[in-house]
């Protein structure tokens, strides 16, 4: 009965240290830990993208992996007369990350254009409207990772109008 109840409290340990993100085993663990990104442009424009993508992990990632950057409507009341849910993303680029051992991070800037108002209206997305610049650690999910859930970091940015 002692043994039951033991397994019992172990894997309830180990349920618990799994959903708070613990690392039990030795995984690597990528995530973009700071992202740079003009607060505002316009449809059709260039901007620049800078990102850290950083191996929080307790183990080398042994491969390379991808950054993606992505365009997606704000949530309803975050920006004001925006009240509406849009589904999608628009990947805007896409960046190369070497091998990164354990701690270890890259940075990487990236030009991309803001697509056109004819994109964004096709998709039914509002112009001019309130958007998120996501940068997406391991896009391609190439790394097992010890977290999968933690590999997007964004931010905000207000599309105008002018192509």
């Amino acid at each position: 009965m002692k043994k039951v109840f033991f397994a019992c409290v172990l894997i309830a340990l180990f349920v618990v240290a799994l959903n708070m993100g613990i690392a039990l085993a030795a995984d690597p663990d990528l995530r973009v830990t700071e992202l740079l990104v003009n607060d505002s442009g316009a449809t059709g424009i260039m901007i620049i993208i800078t990102d850290v993508t950083r191996n929080i992990g307790t183990a080398d990632a042994e491969a390379e992996s991808i950054t993606g950057y992505y365009l997606k409507p704000a949530l309803p009341g975050v920006c004001a007369g925006q009240n509406t849910v849009y589904s999608g993303k628009i990947l805007l680029a896409k960046r190369i990350v070497p091998e990164l051992s354990a701690g270890e991070a890259n940075m990487g800037t990236n030009y991309v254009k803001i697509p056109k108002k004819s994109v964004l209206l096709g998709k039914g997305w509002p112009v001019p409207g309130c958007y998120y610049i996501m940068a997406v650690a391991d896009a391609l999910k190439y790394i097992t990772e010890i977290k999968e859930g933690n590999n997007t970091r964004k931010s905000l940015f207000s599309v105008g109008e002018l192509y």
